[in-house]
């Protein structure tokens, strides 16, 4: 049996990004409110395809449906489902056996005299104890349990493609600021350029100036960068076409606190794609133990013979009738039962252990976007009109002449460091909400402080 969702590897991968998915506050005419369902979309959102050759700039809600028919991890998983299609229908046969037909003629010699002889036999095997009933069972319960594991990677993939989304809006946010202090640090190269031409000295300002600018260009290269794998790792997942860029639209809602974690667990105990899957898994492997139960009772065979057969004057016609029933003494299907007896003690554990862990894992993830909440509501959320106030006035007071330029890098590397810091805490916001919407299976895109819809209340 695969893993739970809490437990895959994917989602492993996603929460250690910088950005997560579904704020608890989001902003923009793109990203709505919408509740998480098993199908393509969320309720009350279009579910036409996007074409990606006249869409133009799209929102996530709009990236998510595109992935939910093009994406090639669900494209994989859709083909795998159907392979419940393919067991049921082998189920469905009949009798595993075929009939065998056996032909036997030659000839009898007696006293010098030849006579022809001719017999025909054909035997069945046949089950008796309802096998193909269990059978049939068995494989529409496990058909049952592919679905529901394809409603999983869903599940997956939506929360997935939100941590990735959110993670390009902050490394947008964090190359405008890298763009910003470039620029403040080209003016400033300007302004030493320009008082050496007046004739001052200011050797050591020039190499101070240069080195500043190589340093915050660096930085304008890096973000850069990082902005770009993160939109090929979205293209990447969602299907979209290399060939054609993706212009993803959407604003960084502000960060709030969830109260409590009661209402998401009550939520994840009854819809959580997760908890589905294993209580069908728990139901095919119910059903297999019952399907190897009956494999241990013998098949009986029946067979019926036509002879001729050649006697001294005349010709004897033999009809026959066998019934064969084997004895179920050393081998009674003890390995089929036994490892579907162990296969159904799995699948049981794994369910408890879901429901019993999940009320600590979601108090966990809700401790960790509270603390994000509250870091980042110390830096504030108007970072980008703080810094840019801030290095216009180094500008002006390095222009005038009130700070010199040893005194403009000192702050600078200050703005840094706060910049740097404050969208970090963004960021750790995000992967902290992203791992909650991941365990508790909450959509949580759109929602307000604490957790409320909007027109809830």
């Amino acid at each position: 049996m695969a893993d739970p969702i809490w437990r895959h590897g994917a989602f492993v991968a996603m929460t250690s990004v910088l950005v997560a998915c579904a704020p608890t506050i989001t902003r923009g005419a793109d990203v709505q409110s919408a509740p998480r369902t098993a199908s393509a979309a969320p309720v009350g959102e279009p579910t036409t395809d996007v074409d990606p050759r006249t869409s133009g700039p799209i929102g996530i809600t709009q990236l998510l449906n595109y992935a939910n028919t093009h994406a090639p991890r669900l494209i994989v998983a859709r083909q795998r489902a159907r392979l419940g299609d393919a067991e049921v229908e082998g189920a469905e046969r009949l009798l595993p056996y075929n009939p065998e037909l056996g032909v036997t003629a030659g000839g009898r010699t007696t006293a010098g005299e030849t006579r022809f002889e001719f017999a025909a036999q054909i035997e069945q095997r046949i089950q008796i104890a309802g096998q193909r009933g269990a059978r049939i069972e068995a494989a529409k319960q496990g058909r049952a349990a592919r679905g529901a594991r394809l409603e999983v990677t869903k599940w997956e993939l939506h929360v997935l493609i939100h941590a990735l989304c959110y993670e390009l809006l902050v490394r947008r946010k964090q190359v405008a600021a890298a763009t910003k202090l470039q620029g403040f640090a080209g003016s400033v190269k300007q302004i030493v350029d320009k008082r050496v031409e007046a004739g001052e000295d200011a050797q050591l300002e020039t190499v101070l100036a240069k080195a500043q600018l190589a340093k915050v260009g660096q930085l304008t290269i890096g973000a850069t960068l990082a902005e770009r794998e993160t939109l090929l790792r979205i293209v990447k997942v969602t299907g979209w076409p290399a060939a054609i860029p993706l212009a993803l639209k959407g604003e960084l809602g502000t960060p709030a606190r969830i109260p409590n974690g009661t209402s998401l667990f009550d939520a994840a105990v009854t819809s959580h794609p997760s908890k589905e899957w294993l209580e069908l898994e728990v139901r095919a492997a119910r059903a297999r133990l019952e399907r190897e139960s009956l494999q241990g009772w013998p098949d009986p065979e029946l067979s019926v013979r036509y002879g001729r057969e050649a006697e001294p004057g005349a010709v004897a016609h033999v009809w026959t009738g066998t019934l064969r029933v084997p004895i179920p003494l050393w081998e009674r299907n003890q390995a089929g039962r036994a490892l579907a007896r162990a296969q159904l003690a799995v699948a049981h554990s794994e369910r408890a252990a879901f429901k019993t862990r999940l009320q600590s894992r979601i108090n966990v993830a809700v401790a960790r976007v509270n603390a994000a909440a509250d870091t980042a509501e110390l830096y504030g959320t108007d970072i980008q009109p703080a810094l840019e106030g801030t290095l216009k006035k180094l500008k002006r007071g390095f222009a005038l002449g009130e700070l010199d330029l040893l005194k403009v890098v000192q702050i600078q590397e200050r703005v840094v460091r706060a910049q740097r810091d404050a969208l970090r805490a963004i960021a750790d916001y995000y992967a902290a909400l992203a791992a909650l919407e991941a365990i508790s299976g909450v959509e949580l895109l759109g929602r307000k402080p604490g957790g409320a819809r909007p027109g809830s209340g």
